[in-house]
């Protein structure tokens, strides 16, 4: 069966949003160096800039079946311009905080604001319960292959620039200026969206406030918190971070570091596809956990790396399995709300993970400038093991619920 339209708009506007924030992390920690900023003022500025993704994100999906979910993504990509051109022309410190906390911007390569959230209602909106796990498969496929991408070409872009006797900081700040142009490329695909991807009621007063009820309040915000524990272990290493630390340890170079980070979301891109096909035959939570814990036993283990080659073959065992939870998770969460909550729902969850995200890079930035490199990673990699443990003993009896 051939895809609908929708859907693969959806699908391209995830490629081209990961292709921009799949760029950032090969070159955000070194600019900010670069800018005057120490460890510990570029942990906060990380934290801030996902503080305000956070708010962003559940204000958002709170009004975006009312307002329109088409027109919501589209006026977000604002914030990515805004961050963009931000980031690429300020020279303080006080202007690059103001641009990461209202505009947009990754620290780790991986999805912030308010568009997955959206973007996941849609597709929910557009394919039945039985087949979403395999479909947000190719959905987070789609979205690392992009990301992986947009790593190698920075890396590649700084580096030629670099050999044509262009000023570093200067390659620099056309990865952000190009990081912009995307939110151009994403209005006009976003444009083609048609209004299946909006609630039936759409238009109507009920959209405005959807009442949840108790029991469906109650598992959103455990989701939540639980989300937010495996974020912040997540955040604690975040693709800027394991940067700095190749960096300081290893001496590696923006090019290299573009090839690093294009490898392990080209890995992540191709298990995703098998995690929805897995979450079809163990289920949803199996899945989501028995994938997760032993690529977080590959993170704990890779601050002990001897050399340079250690430290890529335990990042790439872990990118095998560390994104096989991810359409499981989605499925779940899209399956225990009715098609009218799940904005919300998408909402609520993206902010407990931003919110859990925002915490991690003020703590590791101290804990990296007081020198105490590996900690991160043992901590962020030991909570994630925790909130995979809680998940299995409170969601297995959720299992197939739609």
């Amino acid at each position: 069966m051939r895809p609908s339209p929708d859907l693969v708009f959806l699908f391209a506007s995830r490629g081209v949003r990961l292709l921009g924030f799949g760029a950032l992390p090969v070159v955000l920690t070194s600019y900010l160096k670069a800018r005057g900023l120490p460890d510990a003022g570029i942990g906060l500025l990380l934290s801030l800039a996902l503080m305000g993704d956070a708010a962003l994100s559940l204000f958002v999906s709170s009004i975006a079946d009312a307002f329109g979910r088409k027109r919501v993504l589209m006026l977000s990509t604002v914030l990515i311009a805004l961050a963009g051109v931000g980031f690429a022309l300020s020279r303080d410190a006080i202007w690059l905080m103001l641009c990461a906390i209202v505009g947009t911007i990754s620290p780790n390569g991986n999805e912030v604001g308010p568009f997955q959230a959206l973007e996941q209602a849609c597709v929910s909106q557009l394919i039945p319960a039985a087949k979403r796990a395999r479909v947000f498969g190719w959905y987070a496929m789609i979205g690392s292959l992009a990301a992986a991408l947009g790593a190698l070409l920075a890396g590649f872009a700084i580096e030629t620039q670099k050999h044509a006797g262009i000023a570093e900081i200067a390659a620099q700040q056309s990865v952000f200026l190009g990081y912009a142009l995307v939110s151009l490329i994403l209005v006009g695909i976003l444009s083609r969206l048609s209004g299946r991807v909006e609630t039936p009621a759409f238009g109507s007063r009920e959209t405005v406030k959807i009442p949840l009820d108790a029991t469906t309040k109650r598992t959103l915000v455990q989701l939540s918190s639980l989300f937010a524990v495996d974020s912040f272990g997540s955040a604690l290493v975040m693709q800027s971070l394991i940067a700095l630390w190749l960096e300081r340890k290893f001496n590696v170079g923006a090019g290299t570091l573009g090839a690093i980070f294009a490898s392990t979301n080209f890995v992540a891109a191709l298990s995703t596809p098998l995690a929805g096909w897995l979450a079809e035959r163990w289920g949803l939570v199996n899945t989501m956990v028995w994938t997760h814990i032993p690529a977080n036993i590959f993170l704990i283990a890779f601050p002990f790396a001897p050399n340079l080659e250690w430290a890529f073959g335990l990042l790439i065992a872990r990118f095998c399995l560390s994104q096989m939870d991810v359409p499981a998770r989605t499925a779940l969460v899209m399956n225990v709300v009715s098609e009218q909550q799940r904005s919300l729902a998408g909402g609520m969850t993206q902010q407990g993970k931003l919110l859990g995200t925002s915490l991690g890079p003020v703590l590791s930035g101290w804990m990296t400038h007081a020198g105490f490199l590996a900690l991160p990673f043992v901590l962020g990699g030991s909570l994630k093991i925790a909130y995979d443990v809680a998940i299995y003993l409170s969601f297995k009896r959720l299992e197939g619920k739609e």
